[in-house]
């Protein structure tokens, strides 16, 4: 029996991939899309819900070492092998290692997902971001409000206490004119009863001491 040479259209001989070559080229397809596969998990998380893009957010802010958590751009895609961020999220699938960039783009389609996919869940990252933004600058400005309310409530409470105490002082000084008014009307009649009085005392005294020499 003949065995049917492999040749191309023009007669030419191609030469036979190894089977191991097939197998490597299946295992790095798979590993796209499984990365693939983690992202759109993160993307329709934060596209359910603004909270979970605020999870999502939040996880990626608070690392602060050199793992990529989140694909921002191809390269990046390319780099990613962690999955501690999508399994942290509820993610349940395989994981990923490295890609090499012409790995990538001998898949046309796949290539397309990643920079779509990349770019679109950053987009709305950001819109979270700038959400959270306005949030705190709604409350700095509730905040803002509240104590300009609280500080007019002292000036006027301020304003109340100087007129309060005007109107004291302006009393007291009223009351030290009557006084003096007074003194000056009565004053001398008041001195002379007084004398008056001081002179009955001494009378007593006089006669208090007369009646003990007897």
């Amino acid at each position: 029996m003949r065995t049917k040479k492999n040749e191309s259209g023009d007669g030419r001989k191609v030469p036979h991939k190894p089977a191991v070559a097939y197998s490597s080229e299946d295992k790095a397809k798979r590993n796209i899309e499984a990365k693939l596969d983690a992202l759109s998990y993160i993307w329709d998380l934060c596209v359910e819900s603004q909270a979970n893009a605020k999870k999502v957010l939040e996880a990626v802010e608070k690392d602060d070492s050199d793992a990529i958590l989140l694909p921002k751009s191809q390269r990046q895609f390319l780099m990613w092998n962690d999955i501690s961020l999508p399994k942290r999220l509820g993610y349940q699938g395989e994981g990923f290692r490295r890609t090499g960039n012409g790995t990538l783009n001998r898949y046309a389609t796949l290539h397309s997902q990643v920079e779509k996919l990349t770019s679109n869940l950053w987009k709305e990252l950001q819109a979270q971001r700038e959400r959270r933004a306005e949030s705190t600058e709604s409350q700095l400005q509730k905040a803002l409000k509240r104590e300009r309310t609280r500080t007019a409530t002292l000036e006027r409470d301020i304003i109340e206490l100087r007129r309060q105490l005007q109107n004291e002082s302006e009393e007291r000084i009223a009351a030290q004119e009557k006084l003096k008014e007074f003194g000056r009307q009565y004053g001398h009649i008041i001195l002379r009863e007084g004398k008056k009085e001081s002179a009955k005392v001494v009378s007593l005294e006089k006669a208090g001491r007369g009646d003990g020499k007897r």
